[in-house]
């Protein structure tokens, strides 16, 4: 087998993001059944996004929101978007065609959701260290590790698996986060603590 025929075509998929595991994965009909408002209980954001000009007007507001908001309310944009590029990231590339969907709509509640009742409740489960900052960091970076999908040994790393929605639910596709994802999550889930450093 040639390397050219091994690598990933990327296309345009059609099929419905309705009827993929990702989709059921994150309780997307939930999302998909609320009525779509742009200032709903998730901080602004809709219950799902439908065209690339609602991601890309959603996408400018928070960027614009940033200043105007805490750090901790900061980092936790960074990581619902991590989720949101790591959602559409994991519908459109599956290596089998006939896994790969349409990214809209996108279930922003529920991939709201999925940061509220996975990623923050794993951060805070992180016992205190006595103010020894560098146990803090090896604690949640060990904790972020130890949830992403677990790597056998005859699994590659994937190229790129470096988002939030990689590490919570990397398990729908066997994907495991690569280094870069688990200092990501770590970066994230250290802000979100309070931390302004990680050093």
């Amino acid at each position: 087998m040639s390397n050219k025929s091994s690598r990933v075509t990327y296309d345009y998929p059609v099929a419905s993001p309705e009827s993929s595991p990702h989709w059921e994965r994150i309780g997307g009909s939930v999302a998909a059944a609320k009525p779509n408002t742009d200032n709903n209980e998730d901080d602004g954001h809709p219950s799902k996004i439908n065209s690339h000009e609602e991601l890309i007007a959603q996408f400018k507001r928070d960027v614009a929101s940033l200043s105007k908001t805490d750090r901790k309310d900061a980092y936790l944009k960074v990581a619902i978007w991590s989720c949101v590029i790591g959602y559409c990231e994991a519908l459109t590339t599956h290596k089998d065609s006939s896994r790969r969907y349409s990214i809209f709509p996108i279930p922003m509640a529920s991939l709201i959701r999925l940061v509220h009742d996975e990623f923050l409740p794993l951060i805070e489960t992180i016992p205190s260290h006595d103010n020894n900052h560098r146990q803090k960091v090896q604690s949640l970076s060990n904790a972020i590790w130890k949830r992403c999908q677990n790597k056998s040994s005859s699994m590659q790393d994937e190229l790129h698996a470096n988002s939030l929605y990689v590490c919570l639910c990397g398990d729908v596709d066997g994907k495991s986060l690569d280094c870069f994802g688990a200092a990501l999550s770590t970066v994230i889930g250290m802000n979100l603590l309070g931390y302004a450093s990680i050093l």
